[in-house]
């Protein structure tokens, strides 16, 4: 099988890298019992996979000859998914605690505002909560762009700027971690910008923190003014 085209051998992770994330190595730590549940994390991108699917009328299910990158992989469960759908995958990620302790996968450990990969050198790009820990989410959008194939997809989900979790995140002092939460309308604004064709999806967690139930997130489709979360198709025209 061909290697994923990747520029990443001199590639090293500095301080400023490191101090750029606030979902660092402790933060994985402590949130391992949440995201523990494998099938949860897989189950929730195969629903993504799905929907994308049918959105842009290609197989995603089917990686065949495709080459796919995770971005903010943490233990690699959706790199892990990717691979036994038969993409070519590269689990990325801060995190040297969470590439060691998930999936044996292909993984990098590297910070998203760069990515190490070469232009037009993926089918598919996945960042499932990751873009609201970073203090310039625009440059990984910018830089998925630039990895992905003619016709390649980003495919994201994360949550997004609401009344509800800007008092929830105060409370539980969350607003350091949850540094770039924006508004729907100003996240799908981001990727238009940087070039994208976007159809996007509102989700209500359910319970109210997202957790598993039985093995499995919950979610339910809102209109996209009243989610707390954000599905979005990014597709490289």
């Amino acid at each position: 099988m061909p290697q994923l085209s990747l520029s990443y051998s001199s590639f090293k992770l500095n301080e400023r890298s490191k101090a750029s994330y606030e979902y660092n190595e402790e933060a994985f730590k402590r949130s391992r019992l949440a995201l523990s549940v494998k099938t949860a994390v897989q189950l929730l991108c195969l629903q993504a996979l799905r929907w994308a699917s049918e959105k842009t009328n290609q197989d995603l299910l089917d990686g065949k000859n495709r080459k796919a990158i995770d971005v903010g992989s943490a233990y690699g469960y959706a790199a892990s998914l990717l691979s036994y759908l038969r993409y070519e995958s590269v689990a990325f990620d801060i995190s040297k605690y969470a590439l060691m302790a998930g999936d044996k996968v292909s993984r990098i450990q590297g910070d998203a505002h760069s990515l190490p990969f070469k232009h037009d050198s993926a089918n598919i790009i996945t960042c499932f909560d990751t873009l609201e820990h970073l203090n310039q989410p625009l440059l990984v959008l910018k830089d998925s762009y630039r990895c992905l194939v003619e016709g390649g997809v980003l495919l994201v989900e994360n949550p997004v700027r609401n009344p509800i979790d800007i008092i929830s995140d105060r409370l539980h002092q969350m607003s350091e971690i949850h540094r770039s939460l924006v508004a729907p309308s100003e996240f799908t604004s981001l990727l238009r910008r940087v070039g994208f064709c976007t159809v996007a999806k509102g989700l209500l967690p359910v319970p109210f923190q997202r957790f598993p139930i039985f093995g499995r997130f919950v979610e339910i489709r809102v209109p996209v003014s009243l989610a707390r979360r954000l599905l979005v198709l990014a597709i490289k025209n």
